[in-house]
């Protein structure tokens, strides 16, 4: 892992030396509908998980590679997370519990765009990988027995010790998604999928797996609002 992040951050610094945020900087926020795959040798435990709604926002740039295809990068705060209810026999009472986890990444895509132009308009595909980095998350969960109501919140430490740690802090993926451009307006939808598991304790074979899947628009500054802003400062 470490070596892919290492092998993400060349990449990225050779788009900034080929002045890739000059020429194409965007800006991007959405909606993401989260959830995760938890399972171990014997059984699945998020086939009942629900969608946990949240938001991604951040940079966006492009590298044209030729008249068809370019590649896309940036740096997007992004939450994710999981929503589950459960029922629980507890000293002989039925208790109900919800529980929610918000997981907040910073998340740096790398994938190859392939647009093609529809009158004055484009549809562009996108697929490649993506690295996240944990940033902070916890669990809230609400106990329901014999009419009343308990809450407890509890933080997410990230690491790759199975003892102290709930969750690895880098995640590794795929990402495909399709959208359309309206002038310097972006519309698009995509999914994420985590390859790797995010598990610090993979005894049993468990496995934790982020899925996200997401809706945004954005805004593409072209390069002559670049210029514009860039000779407006060296005025100053």
């Amino acid at each position: 892992m470490k070596n892919l992040i290492k092998f993400f951050i060349v990449i990225i610094s050779l788009t900034i030396t080929t002045k890739l945020f000059s020429q194409t900087l965007g800006v991007r926020i959405g909606l993401n509908l989260s959830n995760m795959y938890i399972a171990d040798e014997t059984q699945i435990y998020s086939k009942d998980f629900k969608i946990n709604p949240g938001i991604h926002l951040g940079l966006t740039g492009n590298l044209p590679l030729n008249k068809i295809f370019s590649l896309e990068t940036g740096l997007l705060f992004s939450k994710k997370g999981f929503i589950s209810e459960d029922q629980e026999d507890y000293l002989g009472e039925l208790a109900e519990i919800k529980g929610i986890t918000n997981l907040f990444y910073l998340d740096i895509p790398l994938n190859l765009k392939a647009s093609f132009s529809i009158k004055a308009n484009k549809i562009y595909f996108l697929f490649g990988p993506y690295i996240g980095i944990g940033l902070f998350g916890e669990s809230r969960y609400e106990i329901k027995q014999s009419g009343k109501t308990n809450t407890r919140t509890e933080l997410v430490y990230w690491g790759s010790d199975p003892e102290y740690d709930d969750l690895k802090s880098y995640d590794f993926g795929l990402i495909i998604g399709t959208g359309i451009e309206l002038n310097s307006m972006q519309f698009g939808i995509n999914y994420g999928i985590g390859l790797s598991n995010i598990s610090p304790y993979t005894a049993d074979g468990i496995t934790i797996q982020n899925k996200v899947f997401g809706m945004s628009v954005g805004y593409k500054f072209n390069s002559k609002s670049i210029k514009d802003l860039n000779h407006w400062k060296s005025k100053k």
